[in-house]
C-alpha cells in the first residue's frame, strides 16, 4: 500500500513537472515574441489616414510623433494645424492651430495652404485684421512661384463679410507709396467712449520707403491744419510678423471718429504717416474716404 502512495506521489510531481515545464517554455515563447514584435511605424501617410477618417485625435498624436522625429518639415506642422483647426472651436484648440502654421510659414513661405489655413483660423476668433493682412503677405509672397487665386478669393470674402470697400482717393503722398485701399465704418460708441461715434477701418499695402517701419493715422473733419502731420496720433497701424520681400508690407489701421467732428456727408480726410523703428518720419499719404 504505502509503495502504490510513492509511486503516486511520485506521478503527481513528474506530472507538475511537466507542467511548470510547459509553463515555462509557453512564457519564454511569449517573451521571445514580444522582444521580437516589430515596433509602429508613424508616417505622413498614417497622420493623413486619420485626418481622412476624421479622428483627429489620433492626427494630432500622429503628426506630433512626426515632428518629434523631424521637426524641419514644414507639413508635418500644416497637418497637425489642420487636424487641430477641425477638432474644436474653442480659443486654445486654434491658437494652436495659428501657431503651427506660422510655424510651417517660418519654415518654406511658400506654401499657399498655411496661408488660407491660419487665415480662417484667424478669423474664427474674431481677428479680422489680421486675417487680412496673412493673405495679403501670401499673395505678395507667393504670386511668382504658386497660384495666389485662392489666396484671392477669401481675402476678398473676409472683405466683403467685414463690409469693407474697396477705394478711397488718394489725393497726396510725400514719400509714402501705397496701393489696395480698402475701409470700412464701425458707427457707435464701440469701445464706451462717450466721445467716439464709431470708427474707420483702413487696409492697404505699403511699397516704400524699404525703411517704414510704422504707420500712424489720424482723421480730420474739416479744413486741413497746417501742422496736420504732427498732429498725427500714437495710433499705430497693425501689420503682420511675414512682412513680404520686395517691401510690399499690408497694414492694418483703426482710427476714431470722434462726435465733436461733423462727419456727415462729408469726406473723411485720413492722414498716414509713414515712420521709421527710430520714430523718424519718412514719408505721408492724404487719403479722402466717404463718410457714411
Amino acid at each position: 500500500m504505502k509503495k502504490i502512495i510513492i509511486i503516486s506521489l511520485a506521478a503527481v510531481m513528474a506530472g507538475c513537472s511537466a507542467a511548470a515545464s510547459n509553463q515555462s517554455s509557453a512564457q519564454e515563447s511569449v517573451q521571445e515574441s514580444i522582444q521580437t514584435e516589430e515596433p509602429v511605424v508613424i508616417t505622413l501617410e498614417t497622420a493623413l489616414k486619420y485626418m481622412e477618417n476624421k479622428d483627429y485625435a489620433k492626427a494630432i498624436e500622429s503628426f506630433s510623433a512626426l515632428i518629434s522625429e523631424d521637426s524641419g518639415r514644414a507639413e508635418y506642422y500644416v497637418g497637425r494645424a489642420r487636424a487641430y483647426a477641425a477638432s474644436g472651436t474653442d480659443t486654445e484648440t486654434l491658437s494652436a492651430a495659428a501657431e503651427d502654421f506660422r510655424s510651417a510659414l517660418a519654415l518654406d513661405d511658400q506654401i499657399t495652404e498655411a496661408y488660407t489655413g491660419l487665415a480662417d483660423v484667424l478669423f474664427s476668433m474674431d481677428d479680422t485684421a489680421g486675417a487680412m493682412v496673412v493673405l495679403a503677405d501670401g499673395i505678395a509672397l507667393t504670386s511668382e512661384t504658386a497660384d495666389v487665386q485662392p489666396l484671392q478669393d477669401r481675402l476678398a470674402e473676409i472683405k466683403q463679410d467685414a463690409g469693407m470697400v474697396d477705394g478711397g482717393e488718394i489725393l497726396s503722398a510725400e514719400n509714402l507709396q501705397m496701393s489696395g485701399l480698402s475701409y470700412y465704418y464701425t458707427p457707435g460708441d464701440t469701445d464706451g467712449v462717450a466721445d467716439v461715434k464709431g470708427k474707420i477701418h483702413l487696409f492697404f499695402l505699403v511699397t516704400g520707403p524699404e525703411n517704414v517701419s510704422d504707420v500712424v493715422v489720424s482723421l480730420f473733419a474739416d479744413e486741413l491744419p497746417p501742422d496736420y502731420i504732427s498732429l498725427a496720433e500714437n495710433n499705430v497701424c497693425a501689420f503682420d510678423d511675414y512682412a513680404p520681400e520686395e517691401n510690399t508690407v499690408p497694414f492694418y489701421c483703426v482710427a476714431d471718429m470722434h462726435a465733436v467732428e461733423d462727419y456727415s456727408g462729408q469726406t473723411v480726410q485720413v492722414v498716414l504717416v509713414g515712420m521709421d523703428k527710430d520714430g523718424n518720419v519718412v514719408g505721408h499719404a492724404l487719403i479722402a474716404v466717404p463718410s457714411p
